[in-house]
């Protein structure tokens, strides 16, 4: 039983890391190619923030689902309905 945990939080802490190292490495290349191309500071914090963002989500899904707490399909199925949910109630303003 102990084994099984320790397991758990050394695949959710590998979860966090890849995740965190693709965001930044993402985050960079993305900076420099905006930065580049002329596009405005503000664009390039708010696209650094999504980013964040993203990644935090998926490690948190990502240890959701190594600690068995729900299923991928399960979680995926949720999400596809708050997207349309959002989708639907924005639909006006975008």
């Amino acid at each position: 039983m102990v084994d099984l945990m320790i397991i758990q939080i050394a695949e959710a802490v590998a979860i966090v890391a890849i995740a965190w190292l693709i965001a930044e490495s993402l985050i960079r290349v993305i900076s420099r190619a905006a930065k580049r191309a002329g596009a405005s500071p503000d664009l390039i914090r708010t696209v650094r923030e999504a980013i964040s963002i993203l990644w935090i989500v998926l490690a948190a899904v990502g240890i959701i689902v190594v600690t068995g707490l729900t299923s991928l399909f399960s979680f995926l199925t949720l999400s596809g309905i708050v997207g349309l949910a959002i989708s639907l109630a924005l639909q006006n303003t975008l």
